[in-house]
């Protein structure tokens, strides 16, 4: 643990109010009203996530590159 810090945090840091306020923004969806193309992002994911784009044997699959086993190429 650091004995000295090279600021001294603000009265709303230390009250908490901060804290509360990121809390709240985030609760009630603030953040995907300032920045619209995230939620365009999101869906993708969210949608390739529940196909299994992201399960291990996918990712197999596009990494198949370069996959050798003696002599013989699998891939």
């Amino acid at each position: 643990m650091k004995l000295f810090r090279y600021r001294r945090p603000s009265l709303k840091r230390v009250l908490g109010i901060s804290g509360a306020k990121s809390r709240f923004t985030r609760a009630t969806g603030g953040a995907a009203l300032r920045h619209p193309k995230v939620l365009v992002s999101n869906a993708k994911r969210r949608a390739k996530r529940r196909v299994g784009y992201y399960s291990a044997p996918a990712k197999a699959v596009r990494n198949r590159r370069h996959f050798y086993i003696g002599p013989f190429r699998l891939w």
